[in-house]
């Protein structure tokens, strides 16, 4: 991954949580990784428990088709290992979020973007 790509990452990561904690969610982990998988973001309000995929790129349209098969399967992955360390959140509804991104400033929050 080109360094650009990478910091163009991490600032839509940072975008993402900003976003997420005005809109009330409190930001529990980011960057969480496991062996064949990985999660941005996992934030909870209230009594959901979110999972979210976030997407950077030119447009909100290509952000979301970037968003495969492939990387939902290795969210999957990493959010069984998270429940299983930490079942104290797998009581809430767990929902699959996907935040995409348009930098600098256009940010769209698709809560449920898939199911598991």
């Amino acid at each position: 991954m080109r360094k650009s790509s990478y910091r163009t990452g991490l600032l839509a990561e940072a975008f993402a949580k900003w976003f997420l904690r005005a809109k009330g969610y409190r930001i529990l982990a980011q960057r969480y990784k496991v062996r064949g998988g990985e999660i941005d973001i996992v934030a909870s309000r209230g009594k959901v428990l979110a999972f979210v995929e976030v997407k950077a790129r030119a447009s909100k349209e290509l952000a979301a088709y970037a968003i495969t098969e492939k990387g939902k399967k290795r969210m999957t992955t990493a959010v069984k290992t998270w429940l299983m360390k930490h079942p104290e959140e797998a009581r809430k509804v767990i929902r699959y979020d996907a935040m995409l991104i348009k930098l600098p400033f256009f940010i769209k929050h698709l809560d449920n973007a898939w199911m598991d």
